[in-house]
């Protein structure tokens, strides 16, 4: 499409990077467990990347991810697909 989006050989849209803020990775310091925290981590890079849907997280990690974290990356992606950088 163009050199930040590509589509995958099975039709995915494909985000070349994202940017990561450093208030996201302060509130997965607040979660519980390592397990947890990868979870969290993986929704990230999978929404970033693919817009995937979180599916290894809830409660209020989702929310946080649905607040503040979807909308960001829904703007980056936006931008990109604009072919403008992020």
């Amino acid at each position: 499409m163009n050199k930040f989006v590509t589509i995958s050989d099975n039709g995915t849209i494909v985000y070349e990077k994202f940017r990561w803020f450093a208030e996201w990775v302060e509130y997965c310091e607040t979660l519980h467990d390592d397990a947890e925290r990868l979870a969290f981590n993986d929704a990230i890079v999978e929404y970033g990347i693919m817009s995937k849907e979180p599916t290894g997280i809830t409660g209020a990690a989702l929310e946080y991810f649905n607040t503040e974290i979807r909308p960001e990356l829904d703007r980056q992606h936006e931008r990109m697909m604009k072919g403008r950088n992020i």
